[in-house]
């Protein structure tokens, strides 16, 4: 591919960037005020090692429960490990895959505390793992544009969207798997079209990517299926390549 030597406006230059840099500041707004939702408590209590059959036992007890003795379920269930993490989704959440959980599980006990006393909730610990993550997915979409387009200017604005999206900003300060899967999905495909390019090591990176894709979300699977799609138009197209890439692509998915 000829890459583009397209040279951005500087006022343009200029409003994209701050439209990411207040992206990246919106996303980190309000982390401990905005309110704890059905999902974000499942997230935690499976995090910490709980099933809702023992909470159930707890607080089920025609009483009054005070708001110190919920807030302990979002802690680090006192003797658990992370196969207790995974116990609960066993049990109770089967369709949830396990990676995120304990990602959140290891960030409670990495830095649950630090951001606790630092901003005086619990709810920033939970939110923040998924904020971070949800930042990789700018650098990727700017690459993964840069790959299809070969244009800053392109590369810039998908970035820029990306950054600003209502929709994206309220799932990356949201304490579930979608800010993971959403970085995911972008990686994957980035290094699906590299992987394409160059027919180098990058066929490793890709088939981590899918790897991890599938423990962080079923929804994943959609992406592969386009992705199959893609690769078999593209090696009908090009039948020099055909059998190389369908043959190296089946490999990483396995």
């Amino acid at each position: 591919m000829q890459r583009s030597s397209d040279k951005i406006p500087f006022a343009l230059r200029t409003l994209l960037i701050c439209l990411i840099v207040m992206g990246v500041v919106f996303r980190f707004v309000n982390l401990n005020h905005k309110v704890y939702w059905h999902d974000e408590v499942y997230t935690s209590l499976r995090a910490a090692g709980y099933t809702r059959s023992e909470i159930d036992q707890e607080i089920y007890q025609n009483q009054i429960i005070p708001a110190q003795s919920l807030q302990r379920f979002q802690q680090i269930k006192p003797g658990s490990t992370a196969t207790d993490t995974v116990r609960s989704l066993i049990l109770e959440d089967p369709q949830h895959p396990p990676l995120y959980f304990l990602m959140t599980r290891g960030w409670m006990q990495g830095f649950g505390d630090f951001l606790a006393q630092t901003f005086y909730s619990p709810l920033t610990t939970f939110r923040s793992l998924p904020t971070l993550l949800r930042l990789l997915s700018l650098p990727l979409m700017y690459a993964l544009a840069w790959e299809l387009f070969a244009s800053r200017t392109a590369s810039l604005l998908a970035t820029a969207f990306l950054a600003v999206s209502p929709f994206d900003v309220l799932f990356a300060q949201t304490a579930r798997q979608y800010g993971l899967l959403t970085t995911m999905v972008i990686a994957s495909q980035w290094l699906l079209l590299r992987s394409l390019r160059h027919s180098s090591w990058h066929w490793g990176l890709y088939a981590l990517s899918v790897a991890l894709g599938l423990y962080t979300h079923p929804f994943f699977g959609l992406t592969i299926a386009a992705q199959v799609a893609f690769v078999g138009l593209k090696s009908y197209a090009d039948r020099r390549s055909k059998l190389t890439s369908l043959r190296v692509f089946g490999l990483s998915l396995v």
